[in-house]
């Protein structure tokens, strides 16, 4: 399932069914359509159980609410992802970061097989982007895509698949799969490789939650690494699950997305889900520079916990 996001969209909307209820209740709201970029939160299903946690997963869908929801106390924790929690944080929205699924951006330029082998490359073509986002505005600063025509992302991979000159944005476990599939040969230029790298998959909750119940924040970070860990040694239990709550993914799809997810949330030498002070920095530093809010608007340090990640 394709999607459009819009990173910074905050609508004032509530979409979470019941706040949290007393200690061991709670939902995470998520950021899109059940898929694979989900899956440790799934796997971690039996985890929260042990745990004494009993944790709703909320379907997100196109432009989902999910930090309006949380900010509003409606939804315990959700999944957003780095860029967007510090632009919250510049209006003054009270959620933190508490955990990073995928420690590598997955957001991609999709092109032909026969077409550029990195983003330095690409000169004289069509590109489906969407300009208001960062890691647009960052891609043309980076690399100035000379002679490029940049047209808007329509949310589909049908023009790519017509047109073997066409480029276009994508998430790499998501429209590549979805265009293997169709017979199409592709690859992957990560934007990550220029150095724009917000973490994605991230759980926030609101600061009031962090500082009322700790424990019940711990509790939930730490069944959470564990289902990551269980996701990355056998996806297929929670891809099951995954499916019969977004039956348009077919085992098949799930599995190959499962595997261009997993080296996305490797975490070399320590657990799924850690953060560091240097990122959060560094991310703060390139949106100030590319104007989404000013210098001195955000404390970086302020935005994430990483000591929740059991080590």
């Amino acid at each position: 399932m394709l999607r459009r996001r819009t990173l910074l969209a905050l609508p004032l909307l509530v979409a979470c069914p019941q706040g949290q209820v007393d200690d061991g209740a709670v939902q995470l709201a998520l950021d899109w359509f059940p898929e694979p970029e989900h899956g440790g939160f799934f796997a971690a299903e039996p985890d929260y159980a042990a745990a004494d946690l009993r944790v709703e997963i909320v379907d997100g869908r196109p432009d989902a609410p999910v930090i309006p929801q949380v900010a509003a106390g409606r939804c315990t924790f959700g999944i957003a992802d780095a860029a967007t929690v510090l632009a919250a944080r510049a209006q003054q929205v009270p959620v933190v970061a508490v955990f990073a699924a995928l420690q590598t951006n997955p957001r991609c330029i999709l092109v032909h097989a026969d077409g550029p082998r990195r983003l330095a490359d690409l000169r004289d073509q069509t590109l489906a982007m969407n300009v208001r986002e960062p890691f647009s505005q960052f891609l043309q600063r980076a690399v100035g895509l000379p002679g490029v025509a940049v047209v808007p992302y329509t949310g589909s991979v049908a023009p790519f698949l017509a047109d073997p000159t066409l480029a276009q944005q994508a998430y790499v476990f998501s429209e590549p799969v979805v265009v293997a599939r169709q017979g199409v040969a592709a690859r992957c230029l990560m934007v990550a490789d220029l150095g724009f790298d917000p973490y994605a998959g991230v759980v926030i909750t609101h600061e009031r939650t962090l500082a009322d119940q700790p424990e019940l924040v711990r509790r939930f970070v730490g069944a959470t690494t564990r289902g990551w860990e269980r996701y990355l040694q056998d996806p297929a239990p929670a891809n099951a699950r995954i499916h019969r709550r977004n039956p348009e993914m077919a085992p098949e799809a799930l599995a190959s997305s499962a595997v261009a997810v997993a080296p996305l949330v490797a975490v070399p030498g320590g657990r799924p889900g850690a953060m560091t002070p240097a990122r959060w920095r560094a991310l703060d530093a390139q949106l100030v520079e590319l104007g989404v809010y000013p210098a001195g608007a955000v404390d970086p340090a302020l935005a994430f916990r990483a000591d929740l990640v059991p080590t």
